[in-house]
């Protein structure tokens, strides 16, 4: 996979440098899910709301961009007021528009973080600034546990 701009992070950190604020990928409530999850929600160490969002993936790992959240915008993403781009660019105020980027094994370990601004991330990286989370794609109950095609 392509090197993410932005200041990589580990754990524990080197004097100066960032601590990633997850110690593992636990979705609380996944939003999109095709061959596992995609789009879901989950905590920080301090418990605060997090959007993860699925960009690429290859032999070894996924790439995740997490970026701090709230109720309201997820909220808003569910009933399509918020495009997918536009809930991960709101973020949280209290952070800016940063992001952090997780390459995360298949087994769910975190190999590598970085923490940069949103604006950075390569196009192809980030959802089309329309793309919607689509309501059917978030209730397995309708679909008989099928993403329909």
């Amino acid at each position: 996979m392509l090197p993410i701009p932005g200041k990589r992070c580990s754990q524990p950190a080197s004097p100066g440098e960032d601590v990633p604020p997850f110690r593992n990928i636990c979705p609380v409530e996944i939003l999109y899910e095709f061959d596992g999850p995609r789009i879901f929600t989950l905590h920080d160490v301090t418990g605060g709301l997090n959007l993860a969002c699925w960009s690429v993936e290859d032999e070894t790992c996924s790439r995740l961009i997490v970026v701090p959240t709230t109720r309201q915008v997820i909220e808003d993403l569910r009933t399509g007021s918020l495009s997918l781009f536009e809930a991960l660019v709101v973020s949280d105020p209290a952070y800016g528009p940063r992001c952090w980027v997780l390459d995360v094994t298949h087994q769910g370990k975190i190999i590598a973080c970085t923490l940069g601004p949103f604006a950075d991330l390569p196009r192809d990286a980030i959802p089309a600034i329309d793309t919607p989370l689509q309501r059917q794609h978030c209730d397995k109950s309708e679909t008989n546990g099928n993403i329909p095609g």
